[in-house]
């Protein structure tokens, strides 16, 4: 943080003329900092921390793991999903909300303290330069929390396996090995925490991005903001729209998952649809091109993330290709599980550099930063999802008996669903 406010004072002495909105970016970048750190650590004691940390709370979002472990053991697999998604979709809208309402009324602050001197247009574009020192704070906050996160994860993870089955000869996450409990507190340190930094840092950026191409245009800076708004209220009735029976397979768990992301998709289209009809009056053309890229960043999303689902899924040729491999021993694991990793990278990379040249040619440099809004749009229901996966995670581990629903639903069922999910 002391490295981003010298930063920000050195990028002031170089900047143009001094402006009143120069003067915002030392407080917009702590702002960030502090708005990041607080929704990403919120969301990590909501969903995983004691009871005695969510006094107050209501209580479906306190220790939704445990929750989770208990609601499959005593309620079914319905009820145990119901619980895991609550438990994601506390960390994405405390996301979404914290980074729509600080970026909003950071650009709102941005504008105030001018002299007569300057047009309405000229605060709109002074205020966008600004606010970047509030998307700066949020990228060193996922810096940290996503990376220093992501690599406790994995150390945690592969020393639990080290000591518990190379040295000790005992299964994986077996409860007489303390290293699984550092190995449960990473993946919510990583997925959570980690994530829910790293996506707020890109879902204030593409705002940001996006209110600076607008370039005084009135009607530009305002759809980002509103295309966000109406994402958050999608995503709260996708939430609502994913749920299953206690007699689901596998598929049904999944629909259940992209169901959510589907329902609220539709709904973020349709209310953009109508609120450009408003904004771009006169200028209907624009508008629909507009939309067009909002449509193409959705679209690119979800073809993400099937790639992804197709590449990581045991369900598909790439993973049982790898475990086929294993038959001739570790190297060809290796070997086998970097190439398929190297092969996943090339589809994603086409999906975006298409999108990237169609919403160009749609709506040039701005074309593009909005898709990027409307691909994050939907982050509440995605991320719930995401989120979703380290509390299932946690939850089948912490079976309650050998022969509770526990073990048959949370351990193979939501488990399994949650890494074929993101």
């Amino acid at each position: 943080m002391v490295c981003g406010i010298l930063f920000a004072f050195s990028w002031e002495a170089s900047c143009r003329p001094l402006r009143v909105g120069v003067a915002w970016r030392q407080p917009l970048y702590v702002m960030h900092c502090t708005a990041s750190y607080r929704s990403t650590f919120a969301s990590l004691v909501l969903s995983t921390r004691d009871s005695h940390l969510t006094a107050g709370f209501p209580f479906f979002l306190k220790d939704a793991n445990v929750r989770t472990t208990e609601a499959a053991d005593k309620q079914g697999l319905a009820m145990a999903l119901f619980v895991a998604v609550t438990g994601g979709a506390v960390m994405a809208f405390t996301v979404v909300v914290f980074g729509l309402l600080g970026i909003s009324l950071s650009y709102y602050l941005s504008t105030l303290g001018y002299g007569s001197s300057e047009t309405e247009i000229d605060k709109l574009i002074f205020a966008a330069d600004a606010i970047a020192a509030f998307g700066f704070g949020a990228s060193s906050i996922a810096l940290f929390a996503r990376v220093a996160g992501g690599i406790y994860t994995k150390a945690a993870d592969i020393g639990a396996d080290l000591v518990g089955k190379v040295e000790m000869d005992i299964p994986e996450d077996d409860p007489r090995n303390p290293a699984v409990i550092a190995d449960n507190v990473g993946d919510n340190v990583g997925d959570v925490a980690g994530m829910g930094a790293d996506l707020f840092e890109s879902y204030v950026g593409c705002i940001i991005a996006a209110v600076t191409l607008a370039n005084g245009d009135v009607a530009l800076i305002m759809l980002p903001f509103y295309v966000a708004g109406a994402g958050i209220i999608s995503s709260v009735v996708g939430y609502f729209a994913m749920g299953v029976n206690d007699d689901a397979d596998q598929k049904q768990l999944m629909w259940a998952l992209h169901k959510g992301n589907l329902v609220s998709s539709v709904l973020v289209v349709g209310i953009t649809a109508a609120i450009i009809a408003q904004l771009f009056e006169g200028r209907e053309m624009d508008g629909w091109k507009i939309l067009g890229c909002i449509i193409l960043g959705l679209v690119a999303g979800a073809l993400i993330g099937k790639v992804t689902e197709y590449f990581t899924s045991y369900s598909y040729a790439p993973v049982q290709s790898i475990t086929n491999a294993a038959a001739s021993g570790p190297a060809s694991v290796i070997i086998q599980g970097l190439g398929i990793g190297m092969i996943s990278c090339v589809f994603p990379v086409l999906i975006i550099v298409a999108a990237t040249l169609s919403c160009n040619a749609l709506g040039g440099g701005y074309g593009v930063a909005i898709s990027a809004v409307g691909m994050l749009s939907t982050l509440g229901v995605t991320l719930a999802a995401d989120a979703f996966g380290p509390i299932a995670d946690n939850a089948g581990k912490s079976m309650l008996s050998p022969k509770s629903q526990c073990e048959q639903f949370v351990g193979p069922s939501l488990t399994c669903c949650c890494f074929r999910c993101f």
